[in-house]
């Protein structure tokens, strides 16, 4: 299950929609923590750019370690690691991904064909998205 996107509130982290809809990147990141404790992944694999900043924050908050790989590379994962992103949009990337093993995003749009393991949010708009981290 995922969650509903939750909305503005003072001096939070903020994603902002070409609509105007702002989810709060902050509580996404709590829940999707939340929902992570305690597992024993190896470790976290990410693509870098998109997943790297979520990556990062999850790994310090599960105690385990990021590698970046390069998305060629992704069929190769096994189900003892957890592969993060930021979103998915169509699931193309998760597409490329083994089925057993784990995917965790902070934004998951309802429309996506494949969908992740694990969400902060689930979105249901289509607009781009646009995240703290990039500018």
């Amino acid at each position: 299950g995922t969650y509903a996107p939750t909305y503005k509130r003072q001096g939070a982290t903020l994603m902002d929609t070409t609509n105007g809809t702002v989810i709060d990147e902050e509580s996404a990141l709590k829940n999707l923590t939340r929902r992570l404790k305690g597992s024993n992944y190896r470790g976290i694999v990410t693509c870098g750019r998109g997943g790297l900043s979520i990556a990062q924050r999850l790994a310090y908050s599960l105690d385990i370690e990021v590698t970046i790989v390069n998305k060629f590379d992704l069929h190769k994962l096994t189900s003892d690691w957890l592969f993060v992103d930021d979103i998915v949009c169509t699931g193309v990337t998760i597409g490329l991904i083994p089925r057993n093993v784990d995917v965790a995003v902070l934004v998951s749009r309802q429309s996506a064909f494949y969908k992740p393991t694990f969400a902060g949010v689930s979105y249901p708009g289509e607009e781009y998205i646009k995240f703290s981290w990039e500018g």
